[in-house]
């Protein structure tokens, strides 16, 4: 019998909406080369959401599964100048309600972010015929919601974090994917470029009143 391949609409992108997400990953992608051979390469950095109250069914070996479905965006880890901010510092200064200081702008803390909660709202664009959800904006939770922990473990990254003349561990909830984007940069090229680094299980990625953050 013929093994045939057929074509697969994939899974639906997430409905364009606002959700109630927590942020559950901060990974430092290191210096990206650029898509666009025009521009130069730059440190990025990738935030990912979980969508609290959003959950994908699935079924793997005859056993039915489930988890909280997950959101993430890209950006170069900068807040610009002055009058001229990024969008990654309007995206924060969104979800945060306030601007940054003066001091703040000379170096903030992404660790902050992490486990904070707010309103996330995805938009829909499209690209050669094909519909993507993206991360439209971010803003703080109404008053009286309730913050939430996500279910899955929080995962901070970032290379620097290994000593010098240590090997690479990859954690084992980081989705290949972005192990395998942290591959291409820069930093991972110079301290381990053609060594194998130790894996983690393999896990598939099916890709206030109080002041936020401090």
């Amino acid at each position: 019998m013929p093994i045939i391949a057929r074509e697969s609409s994939g899974r639906e992108p997430i409905a364009a909406g606002a959700y109630h997400v927590a942020c559950c990953t901060i990974v430092d992608l290191g210096t990206q080369p650029p898509s666009n051979p025009k521009y130069h390469p730059r440190q990025m950095v990738l935030l990912q959401w979980e969508l609290l109250d959003e959950t994908i069914e699935y079924e793997r070996d005859g056993v039915k599964q489930s988890f909280k479905q997950t959101i993430s965006r890209s950006f170069g880890l900068s807040l610009g100048g002055g009058k001229k901010p990024t969008e990654f510092r309007k995206l924060l200064e969104s979800w945060r309600g306030r601007p940054f200081t003066a001091e703040e702008l000379s170096g903030f803390e992404l660790r902050n972010v992490l486990g904070v909660n707010g309103l996330l709202t995805v938009v829909h664009n499209e690209s050669g015929g094909s519909v993507y959800a993206n991360v439209g904006s971010v803003a703080p939770l109404m008053k009286g919601m309730p913050k939430r922990a996500p279910e899955r473990k929080l995962l901070y990254f970032t290379l620097s974090d290994i000593a010098e003349g240590d090997s690479l561990e990859w954690p084992a909830d980081m989705p290949e994917w972005i192990r395998e984007k942290i591959m291409k940069s820069k930093e991972y090229g110079e301290r381990f470029g053609g060594v194998e680094p130790h894996g983690g299980a393999h896990h598939e990625s099916l890709g206030d009143d109080d002041i936020p953050f401090d």
